[in-house]
């Protein structure tokens, strides 16, 4: 895979158009679906929270709510939660022992 995205001119795209101006306007990240199901990540340029942000597998995520304290509700709430998010959407979660 390149590193270096290939560019699409989207000025004959009125929604797009609309799409990126109200990012620019937000600076919020937005997940692009087909048929519900997340395809693509749209963020301003310069954004960099996904770069920064470490995708930690579930159970290293798991572990370090238990060592914080978490209950085992608490935690099985917070790891549902993350796996609606497309980087989790294939793992699955179990139960916190």
């Amino acid at each position: 895979m390149s590193t270096h995205p290939l560019p699409i001119d989207i000025s004959t795209s009125p929604d797009l158009v609309r799409i990126v101006e109200e990012l620019k306007t937000t600076k919020q990240l937005r997940i692009l679906k087909l048929n519900s199901k997340p395809v693509a990540k749209l963020m301003p340029v310069g954004h960099s929270a996904l770069e920064v942000f470490d995708f930690q597998p579930l159970s290293k995520v798991k572990r370090n709510f238990l060592k914080a304290g978490y209950s085992d509700v608490e935690i099985n709430d917070m790891l549902e939660a993350l796996s609606e998010l497309p980087q989790y959407a294939d793992q699955t979660l179990g139960q916190s022992k």
